[in-house]
C-alpha cells in the first residue's frame, strides 16, 4: 500500500525578510504561531508539528582570513561565491590584493564593511572575469584603504564549473633610514609589521637594534625577496620580556653572509598587550680584518706601533663563564672586549684589561657580570699596542658551562722539600696563589707566577723553608710580570 503524505503547507512572514539578506544566520532563531481562526475552543486547537527551514540566500563558507604575504588557494562551485576578511594594521598605507591565478575567469568583489554579493551597498568590482591580477588600495584609490579596519573580499565564479584560485594580500612594507631610529607599535596578535632596509655595497656590517620595549617581541631578518616570519628566517633575536633585541650581520656571517641590496625585517608581537618600541638600523664599513677565535685554541699575534688588532668570538649558549687572556706580551699592551657590533676600541668597549709593562691582561665574565653580564653571541676583543715598539702576544678566548667559583683548596701535602697545593680548577682558566706571614692581619702576596692547569684538580708546589704561612689560590692573573 502507497501514502502519500500531503505536500507542506507554506505560510508567509508577515513582514519581508529580504532586510536580513547579507546577515550573518548563525545564532537562535525562534517561530511563534498565533490562531486567530473563529471556531471550536473544546478542546482547544493544537498545533500538531512544525519545521522551520531555512532558503539561504547564498550558501557560502564562513571567511577565511588573508594574513600579509600567505596565498591561499581554494576552489569555489559553480554560480557561487567565497568570501575572505582581510585585517589592515594602522601602519599599512597600501594594500595590494593579488588574485594569483583562477583556472576560469571568476571576479574579484571588495566591501569595506560585509561581505559582498555583488548587490549590496558598497559593493566594488576590483576585478572583472579575470584569471590573474591584482589591485592596490591606498588612501587616494577607489575604493580608498582604511588603516586599522577589515575589509572584505569575494572571489565569484559565474562559470558552469568549478573554478580553483589562488589570493593573497601584500601590505606595504616601511622602509628604514640607515642610522635613523623609527618609532612603532603593533597590538597583540595584530600579526608582523615588515620593515626593508637597503645594504650598500660599502657596508661590512649591518646591526639591527629594536630597544624601549614595552612588551615582548621578537625580531626576524631575511635577504629579500622572501619575507621573514617566526619558522623561516635568516636571523631572528628572541629574547624574553622588555629585553632589547639585536641582530648583527656581517659580510663573513652564517648561514647567509651580509651583501649588498634589500634586506627585509620582520616585527612580532609576543605578548598580550601592545608592544611599543624603537626599531634602529645601521650599517658600518669595516676595512681592518676581523679574526674568529676558536675556544680555547690559542692565536699568535703581531703589532707594529700604534696598530690594533680585531677578533671576533662566538659565546655558546650554554656558557656560564667566558674568558679573554692576552699571555707573554713583548710589549705593553691593552685588552679590550665589547658585546655585540662593532669592535671594540679603546673608545668604544664594555671591559678593558690594561696591567702595566709586559703583563698578561685578562677579562673574565659571569652572568652577574657589570655592566654587561655574560651573553650567547658574538662578542668582540681588540689588542692595542701601546708600547711605542713593535709586540708580539698570544690571545685566547675560552667559554665553559661552570663558573669555577668558589675556589676549593682540596688539599696541602709535603712532597720531599715542597709544600703541594690542590685545588678544585677549570682546566684553561688561569690561577696564582698567594701568601701571607701571618692571618691575623694578612698582607698577601702572590708567591707563584701565572699558572695556567690543564687537570682538575690542580697542583702547584712552593719550596720549603718559606717566609710565608698561610696560602690561598686566586682565580685570575697577576696585575704584573
Amino acid at each position: 500500500m502507497l501514502t502519500e503524505f500531503p505536500s507542506p503547507m507554506y505560510a508567509l512572514p508577515e513582514e519581508s525578510l529580504r532586510a536580513l539578506v547579507g546577515e550573518e544566520a548563525f545564532g537562535e532563531w525562534r517561530l511563534e504561531v498565533w490562531d486567530m481562526r473563529a471556531g471550536a475552543t473544546n478542546p482547544p486547537p493544537v498545533l500538531r508539528s512544525w519545521q522551520l527551514r531555512f532558503v539561504f540566500f547564498n550558501e557560502a563558507a564562513a571567511p577565511g582570513r588573508l594574513v600579509n604575504q600567505e596565498t591561499v588557494t581554494n576552489t569555489v562551485p559553480p554560480g557561487q561565491m567565497l568570501f575572505h576578511v582581510v585585517d589592515v594594521p594602522a601602519w599599512a598605507v597600501a594594500v595590494t590584493n593579488t588574485l594569483v591565478y583562477a583556472s576560469v575567469p571568476v571576479n574579484l568583489w571588495f566591501n569595506q564593511d560585509q561581505a559582498p554579493y555583488g548587490t549590496n551597498t558598497g559593493d566594488v568590482l576590483l576585478l572583472s572575469q579575470s584569471t590573474g591580477g591584482s589591485v592596490t588600495l591606498t588612501a587616494g584609490s577607489t575604493p580608498p584603504l582604511m588603516p586599522g579596519r577589515r575589509y572584505y573580499l569575494a572571489v565569484q565564479n559565474t562559470n558552469a564549473a568549478p573554478a580553483t584560485y589562488a589570493l593573497r594580500v601584500d601590505f606595504n612594507v616601511t622602509p628604514l633610514t640607515n642610522g635613523v631610529p623609527l618609532f612603532g607599535m603593533e597590538a597583540p596578535g595584530s600579526g608582523p609589521r615588515y620593515f626593508s632596509f637597503e645594504v650598500s655595497p660599502a657596508a661590512s656590517a649591518l646591526v639591527i637594534r629594536m630597544t624601549d620595549l614595552t612588551a615582548n617581541a621578537d625580531l626576524v631578518v631575511r635577504k629579500a625577496p622572501n619575507f621573514p616570519t617566526l619558522a623561516e628566517f635568516d636571523y631572528g633575536s628572541f629574547r624574553p620580556g622588555y629585553m632589547a633585541e639585536e641582530v648583527v650581520i656581517m659580510t663573513n656571517s652564517a648561514p647567509v653572509p651580509l651583501t649588498p641590496g634589500t634586506w627585509l625585517i620582520g616585527v612580532y608581537n609576543r605578548d598580550t598587550a601592545p608592544a611599543s618600541y624603537t626599531l634602529l638600523a645601521v650599517e658600518q664599513a669595516w676595512t681592518s680584518p676581523i679574526i674568529t677565535l676558536t675556544n680555547g685554541v690559542p692565536y699568535l699575534g703581531a703589532l707594529a706601533v700604534d696598530e690594533i688588532d680585531y677578533f671576533r668570538f662566538v659565546v655558546p649558549a650554554e656558557a656560564r663563564r667566558a674568558q679573554f687572556d692576552v699571555m707573554d706580551p713583548t710589549g705593553d699592551v691593552i685588552l679590550v672586549a665589547r658585546k655585540g657590533w662593532p669592535p671594540a676600541t679603546l673608545d668604544n668597549f664594555d671591559y678593558v684589561s690594561m696591567n702595566p709593562g709586559r703583563s698578561d691582561e685578562q677579562i673574565v665574565l659571569f652572568p652577574d657580570s657589570d655592566p654587561i653580564p655574560l651573553a650567547p653571541g658574538e662578542w668582540y676583543l681588540s689588542v692595542v699596542n701601546g708600547s711605542g715598539n713593535p709586540a708580539s702576544y698570544v690571545v685566547r678566548a675560552t667559554a665553559w658551562p661552570e663558573t669555577g667559583r668558589p675556589v676549593t683548596v682540596t688539599g696541602a701535602t709535603l712532597v720531599g722539600t715542597n709544600l703541594c697545593l690542590s685545588w678544585s680548577a677549570l682546566p684553561g682558566a688561569r690561577y696564582y696563589v698567594e701568601g701571607t706571614e701571618t692571618i691575623e692581619a694578612p698582607q698577601w702576596v702572590p708567591v707563584s707566577p701565572n699558572l695556567t692547569p690543564t687537570n682538575n684538580p690542580a697542583t702547584w708546589c712552593i719550596p720549603l723553608p718559606s717566609q710565608y704561612h698561610f696560602f690561598r689560590v686566586v682565580d685570575g692573573i697577576r696585575g704584573e710580570p
